[in-house]
């Protein structure tokens, strides 16, 4: 069934989400469930190189490696000609910025860097300078917001970076008046302790994960709100004092209500006058000992069960001050009436604030959000219906529940269907018109609504590197899809496609769609090797993709306008591989793969690699990992090379007719290149470090069979050890070179 609907804006509107989120617009018009397999979905397999180890004696010349992102449409490469050469794909970052990622934990580095890539220069310093001056004991919760807030928000705050150190300041100020928690210091990171209560009984500590500290405690964006400073009394922005960071607000400040509002029961059951005095969060958990008791659904003197009575003391759920549907916390603690999508953010704020890892599912056909918390596991909390640690109410109400989600701060989101209903899967892989896996595809599921008709978006999910995304999707309902990519879309705009009728708890459904694009690719055939190979040097390269970093944007956009994009690290990946000589190198770089040529030893969507490979034949040879056929997935790769020479050929060296020395060796400031040449050659010298990067050049030109003499100018290097290649057409030499000071 293809069925016409209006996609975007529906979601994006603050004012709705969480409350009711309006119909799609559809026609009906065909069928393609015959498409879909039930049962045990296809798989792709990543392709592994493997190549057997060589036996001969080998004299290691020179390694390089590296660690870190090829982002999409990118490449490594190292050039192999006597010595390596590793070219890294370009990072875009300032010195600024390298020294802050310098100063951060290994794990949050590559986050970090992704998303300075993306910034100008100037909003690299600026976030650059408040990461290498705070105090270190803020600098990771402050690194983790810069790393995980799109750039285009973070361009907001210019001329006041200091937000995201506030943030972080705030967060150590409420661990020393509560109780319940401690945050821990580790070498690499920081996390939350809790005393937790069996009943009354036993208390246990529970230390979480680091993960959820940092996307659940520490980053101040709950949903689809800008970090603002905003003016409780208006809801705008504005800057302090007069606007407030939610995190201190919702903590420490009694708010005065302007208006009185009362809950839409008849006669209504709460009612908050004007002039009521809020109770202050921070006095209500101060002598509270534990996170939670055990006990579900029921109020005590844990921080949960304080923290839901709190809410329940400053909130009545009804439709608004005015018919005002305000997203930032600062705000709705204000007005202190709304329904469920204030309640679930306001409860996400104090939960927060109160160092509680908390979240807000949300379920767009259901018309519902509320919240969770995180202790062991990921537990319900519905404070206005005094929900605690449950999760069958709401198909206790008759609903069947479609799709929850829960958010993350950068505006990724995640199933979390299984934890409210019976499930089953539905995995979707996006293809081209050749039937190759196609990355970063956007795939929109849609479904009926609880009550009513027509159609709501239910979730959406991007594509990996092997062009699939899974859905959890609940039991007994309708499935739509639509596909949007760089290359195509199905169907066509304004549609979506029927995929599956009537959902079966337990089901694993698989759909697969190929598009009408061609995904970017390389034309790369095997090379041959001559009937006479050289066998002066081999190449041992050793490679993997650990992560992809896979990359999209959320539906819902914010006060700024902006829709943010993420960058998730997952495991997994693949990159392409091959080696090949300098001729056909060049028609790789100059046309961009576009071209045929050839290659030894390729890999295409490979996982990981160890190549043992003896070159055929002398001069310049590059080893390659490429990135250039994505479209929106980079890759974390791991390289490592050596090169060696054999050390049979080495032995007749001495009576090679090339020949070159260096006086005096060791040298002050320069040194004198004699050289030796048996025909007329092109001429250079390059001296390289010992991390093989090039440091200085000397061109000789096209010089005439015979001696000459070169000078090798050292002034400016640092004193150490060097190597010194002479390239003579074809040919070429390396001497150890030492400079000292």
């Amino acid at each position: 069934m293809v069925i016409s609907l209006i996609f975007l804006g529906i979601v994006a509107s603050p004012g709705d989400r969480g409350v009711t989120v309006p119909p799609l617009q559809f026609e009906v018009s065909g069928d393609a469930t015959d498409e879909v397999v039930v049962g045990k979905a296809p798989s792709r397999t990543a392709q592994k190189i493997l190549t057997d180890k060589d036996t001969k004696a080998w004299e290691l010349v020179d390694s390089v490696e590296f660690y870190g992102r090829i982002t999409e449409g990118e490449k490594c490469v190292i050039e192999m000609d006597f010595l390596l050469t590793l070219s890294p794909p370009p990072d875009n970052l300032v010195a600024a910025a390298r020294e802050a990622i310098g100063l951060v934990p290994e794990w949050l580095r590559l986050p970090l860097e992704d998303n300075f890539s993306k910034m100008s220069t100037s909003l690299q310093r600026n976030y650059a300078w408040l990461i290498t001056t705070c105090e270190r004991v803020y600098r990771d919760e402050i690194a983790f917001c810069v790393a995980h807030i799109d750039p285009e928000i973070l361009e907001h705050y210019t001329t006041n970076p200091e937000f995201l150190l506030e943030n972080a300041q705030m967060i150590y100020a409420h661990d020393t008046v509560l109780q319940y928690v401690e945050l821990v210091e580790y070498p690499d990171y920081t996390t939350a302790r809790y005393r937790i209560s069996d009943h009354g009984s036993d208390t246990v500590d529970v230390e979480i994960p680091y993960q959820r500290y940092y996307w659940d405690i520490v980053h101040p964006i709950i949903s689809d709100e800008a970090p603002l400073y905003i003016n409780p009394k208006t809801g705008w922005e504005a800057e302090p004092p007069v606007g407030r960071l939610w995190r201190e607000y919702v903590f420490e400040y009694p708010d005065t209500a302007e208006r009185t509002v009362w809950d839409w029961g008849s006669p209504p059951r709460d009612t908050i006058y004007a002039g009521f005095v809020s109770p202050i969060l921070r006095d209500e958990l101060a002598d509270v000992g534990v996170l939670w008791d055990g006990k579900t659904d029921t109020l005590d003197q844990s921080a949960i069960g304080v923290a839901t009575q709190w809410i329940k003391d400053v909130m009545v759920f009804n439709s608004g001050f005015g018919f005002e549907r305000p997203i930032q916390p600062t705000r709705i603690y204000h007005i202190h009436v709304g329904r469920c999508g204030e309640h679930a953010d306001i409860t996400a704020a104090a939960g927060r604030a109160c160092l509680i890892p908390t979240n807000s599912p949300l379920t767009m056909c259901n018309d519902h959000t509320w919240n969770e918390w995180y202790d062991t596991q990921w537990r319900g909390w519905e404070p206005v219906n005094t929900f605690i640690n449950s999760t069958y109410h709401y198909e206790g109400w008759g609903w069947n529940i479609v799709l929850p989600f829960n958010f993350r701060g950068d505006g990724y989101i995640w199933d979390v269907t299984e934890r409210y209903s019976e499930v089953c899967t539905l995995t979707v892989a996006v293809n081209d018109v050749s039937g190759e896996p196609v990355d970063g595809a956007m795939v929109t599921l849609a479904s009926t609504p609880n009550t009513g008709s027509g159609l709501y978006i239910a979730g959406w999910h991007y594509t990996a590197s092997n062009g699939e995304t899974q859905f959890i999707i609940g039991d007994g309902k309708p499935y739509y899809a639509r596909i949007d990519a760089d290359i195509g879309y199905y169907p066509d705009p304004g549609y979506v496609t029927l995929v599956i009728a009537n959902s079966v708890a337990g089901e694993h459904y698989f759909w697969s769609h190929n598009l009408s694009g061609s995904m970017p690719s390389i034309s790369i055939s095997p090379d041959t090797l001559p009937d006479e190979p050289d066998s002066t040097y081999k190449v041992e390269v050793e490679f993997s993709s650990g992560e992809e970093i896979l990359r999209g944007k959320t539906r819902f956009d914010n006060e700024l306008g902006v829709y943010q994009e993420f960058a998730r690290f997952a495991p997994g990946g693949n990159i392409d591989f091959f080696i090949c000589d300098s001729s056909n190198y060049s028609i790789y770089e100059d046309f961009g793969g576009e071209e045929p040529f050839k290659a030894f030893h390729i890999g295409q969507d490979a996982d990981s690699g160890s190549v043992d490979f003896i070159l055929p034949k002398g001069g310049k040879w590059y080893v390659v990992l490429s990135n250039e056929d994505a479209l929106k997935v980079g890759e974390v790769v791991s390289l490592k090379a050596k090169l060696y020479r054999n050390e049979v050929y080495g032995i007749e060296e001495e009576r090679h007719p090339l020949a070159f020395s260096l006086s005096p060796n060791p040298a002050v400031s320069s040194m004198c290149i004699e050289l030796t040449l048996p025909r007329f050659e092109d001429v250079s010298l390059g001296v390289y470090d010992l991390s093989g990067r090039c440091v200085r050049r000397v061109k000789g030109d096209r010089l005439s069979s015979g001696d000459h003499e070169l000078r090798l100018d050292g002034n400016g290097l640092p004193a150490g050890v060097y190597f010194a290649r002479l390239v003579a057409g074809e040919s070429g030499l390396v001497r150890k070179a030492v400079f000292i000071r």
